[in-house]
């Protein structure tokens, strides 16, 4: 699929912890709000959550989770 939406890339990989742990600060009083589950649920949520805005955000968010489904 050519024009992926923002935040929609095609994985290379499963996530691995390094990955999920990326920027984590525990000194930081919030740090979920800056974790890669919180960015990804704030974009899922600005996209129209379980209604996307458009075909486009649906078809980039199916094409990333059968991506992930392959393995």
């Amino acid at each position: 699929m050519t024009g992926d939406p923002p935040g929609y890339r095609k994985p290379e990989k499963l996530h691995d912890i390094a990955d999920l742990l990326q920027g984590y600060d525990p000194s930081d009083t919030l740090p979920f709000v800056k974790s890669r589950d919180f960015g990804t649920y704030r974009l899922y949520i600005s996209d129209g959550a379980a209604t996307p805005a458009s075909l486009k955000f649906r078809l980039g968010k199916a094409e990333h989770d059968a991506r992930l489904a392959e393995g």
